[in-house]
């Protein structure tokens, strides 16, 4: 388990959007190529790793416990539109969501 601290021009960084059920926080991190849940205090739970950068994150599917990713190699509106990478990738965790974003 790893800590991390957030200040604010990290946390600008960072895109939150996503509480569970066990009171953790789904976060995307497009400067790390993940998404992890970060704990009360800061504690890094878990992460998942993707190809490209990570934009949003969101718990969903039968039972709330898919974790839904938003990738793409980039955020530049030019690119994007030649590009063409961005995906939804999946993964199933162990609680549930808690509400919307």
């Amino acid at each position: 388990m790893t800590s991390i601290l957030i200040d604010e021009l990290r946390l600008a960084e960072l895109i939150l959007v996503t509480l569970d059920s066990a009171a953790g926080i789904w976060v995307a991190s497009p400067i790390s190529n993940e998404a992890f849940r970060v704990l009360e205090g800061g504690e890094v739970r878990d992460r998942i790793r993707v190809e490209n950068q990570a934009y949003a994150c969101m718990l969903g599917g039968p039972e709330g416990k898919t974790l839904f990713i938003l990738t793409s190699k980039t955020s530049d509106p030019d690119r994007c539109s030649t590009e063409k990478s961005a995906r939804i990738e999946y993964q199933e965790g162990t609680c549930a969501g808690a509400g919307l974003p």
